[in-house]
C-alpha cells in the first residue's frame, strides 16, 4: 500500500496499521494512517485500490485530527479465527479456514478460553522481543459453531506477535489455558494455528 499511495500522491508515504496481519493473515477491518501535508484527491480510494488489486481494497478515506495513530489510538481490536471442522477439506475455503478433521469440543474450548480474559502475561502465547513484555488485556473470548465452521473470536486492547493464533492452537489441542498462562513459557502452550484462518475484523477508536 505504501508504494501505491506514494505513486498516487507523488510523495513518499509510510503507513501504520492498526493490527498485525502476518503473511497469510486476512483483514476485513484493517485501519491505516499516514501523515501527508498536501492535497489528497477525492478518488484516492479508487486509485489506490486499482494499484493494489486483487490483494487489497480501500473502502474509505478520511482526514483525522492531528495526533491520530491507527495503532496507538485504537481502543480495542477484534480478531476472528475460522476452523473448518469436518472430515473432508473444502478447496473453496482452503485459504480462509484451518481444516481440522477431528470433531472439536466447542463448549469445552469456550470454557477453557475464558482463562485468557483479563490482563495477563501472555509470554506462553507470544514471540516476545528482546526487552519487551507480553502483558496484554483480553476483553472476551468466544467459541461457537455454525454448520461445519468453528469460530474463535478474541477481543482485546492489543495483541503481541502470534498471540491469537497460539491461543487458538492451545484450545484445539485441549491444553489448559490457565496452566499455560501460569507457566510463562512458550513450551507450555499449544502449537501456533496456521495464519490463513485468522482475520482482523474490526478496530474501535
Amino acid at each position: 500500500m505504501d508504494r501505491a499511495l506514494s505513486t498516487v500522491l507523488r510523495s513518499a508515504v509510510s503507513t501504520v496499521g492498526a493490527g498485525r496481519t502476518d503473511a497469510g493473515v486476512h483483514a476485513t477491518g484493517q485501519v491505516v494512517s499516514f501523515a501527508f501535508g498536501g492535497d489528497v484527491p477525492d478518488d484516492l480510494d479508487r486509485r489506490v485500490t486499482a494499484l493494489c488489486r486483487p490483494d487489497l481494497s480501500v473502502l474509505s478515506v478520511a482526514a483525522e485530527v492531528d495526533g491520530f495513530h491507527a495503532r496507538f489510538s485504537a481502543r480495542w481490536r477484534r480478531y476472528r479465527y475460522l476452523i473448518l471442522n469436518r472430515a473432508a477439506p473444502d478447496p473453496l475455503r482452503r485459504l480462509v479456514a484451518w481444516h481440522v478433521p477431528e470433531p472439536l469440543p466447542v463448549e469445552a474450548m469456550s470454557a477453557n478460553g475464558q482463562a485468557a480474559v483479563g490482563e495477563h502475561d501472555f509470554a506462553s502465547f507470544c514471540r516476545v522481543p528482546e526487552g519487551g513484555h507480553a502483558v496484554r488485556r483480553v476483553d472476551s473470548v468466544t467459541v461457537d459453531k455454525a454448520g461445519d465452521e468453528v469460530r474463535v473470536v478474541v477481543v482485546g486492547e492489543s495483541f503481541c506477535h502470534q498471540m491469537v493464533r497460539s491461543l487458538v492452537g492451545t484450545l484445539v489441542a485441549g491444553i489448559d489455558v490457565a496452566q499455560a498462562l501460569g507457566a510463562r513459557s512458550r513450551a507450555a502452550a499449544g502449537p501456533v494455528a496456521p495464519p490463513h484462518g485468522l482475520c482482523l475484523e474490526e478496530v474501535s477508536y
